[in-house]
């Protein structure tokens, strides 16, 4: 067994699902959210890029099983670019004076996140928006 290093992001749900692999039980628990990435760590095969989701909350969020009445931001990263879109609750404010509006970041030439190129490439924002939304719509 080789290990093997990859670049692309993953994103934290594959873990389970890899370790049970790694562990012997790769059927264990059916239809778990993510996939094994047990295969590639041991250099088997290559990783396949798959855009990488997330969401943020203030953390004081009052009412369970809805995260949609207290989502602060959703966020997708595809390849170079990350996306972060804002969401404001009735007329306040997003969460943390963050964003007020979506930002599109290249993450490959701008790390720090501090061009935002949303009215630079409405082509990549628009994908990336479709994308997210396609993941989750609150």
């Amino acid at each position: 067994m080789k290990p093997a290093t990859h670049e692309q992001a993953v994103n934290s749900v594959d873990m389970l699902p890899t370790v049970l692999e790694a562990c012997g039980f790769k059927d264990a628990i059916p239809n778990l959210p993510g996939r094994s990435l047990w295969k590639t760590a041991i250099g088997e095969e290559t990783l396949e890029a798959l855009p990488v989701f997330g969401e943020v909350y203030p953390g004081d969020a009052d009412t369970l099983g809805q995260p949609e009445k207290h989502i602060a931001y959703r966020w997708i990263r595809d390849g170079d670019f990350k996306l972060i879109l804002p969401h404001s609750h009735g007329d306040d404010k997003p969460w943390g004076d963050y964003l007020d509006k979506p930002a599109l970041f290249n993450l490959r030439s701008d790390p720090e996140e501090k061009q935002n190129l949303a009215t630079n490439q409405p082509e990549v924002l628009q994908s990336l928006l479709q994308k997210l939304d396609a993941w989750w719509k609150p």
